[in-house]
């Protein structure tokens, strides 16, 4: 085999195929990447203008908007001294935990102004749903595979 051949191939071994690699990689990061925020219409199965309450019995059919039957949502919730013990964590830390969103947990929700729903209990797969006045005014749908440096 020539000098040239030899070269040709440890460039390609070298440099074209970790080039590639890395290229599919961040493309794959950036198709995949969601930012969207929608304040007219609808989306993910919400509506703007619906009160809480109907927002809220909506959310259980959120993995049919998204196609994500097998995962499960979570919320946030800060821990406080009468759960600390059964979640095994101090007071004032946050811990995610999933809910099933039965009307017994409307009126905790119905205090907030902000809903946040963690899809598989990961940060960086999230939808806001922001109400003003009690009605939903922002749906805020958040995906990122990677974290910045």
């Amino acid at each position: 085999m020539s000098r040239k051949k030899t070269f040709i191939i440890i460039f390609i071994a070298l440099f074209l195929i970790p080039l590639i690699y890395i290229t599919s990689y961040v493309f794959y990061f950036w198709v995949t990447y969601i930012h969207e925020i929608t304040t007219k219409g609808e989306a993910y199965g919400f509506t703007i203008g619906d009160n809480k309450l109907q927002t809220y019995k909506k959310i259980p059919r959120l993995r049919q908007y998204l196609n994500i039957r097998n995962q499960r949502i979570f919320i946030k919730i800060e821990v406080d001294k009468s759960n600390s013990t059964l979640l095994g964590t101090k007071p004032k830390f946050d811990v995610l935990t999933e809910s099933l969103f039965h009307e017994v947990g409307f009126p905790a929700f119905n205090k907030k102004d902000k809903w946040s729903l963690y899809f598989n209990g990961m940060y960086h797969d999230s939808l806001d749903l922001e109400f003003c006045d009690n009605i939903l005014c922002e749906i805020h749908r958040h995906r990122q595979y990677f974290e910045f440096p």
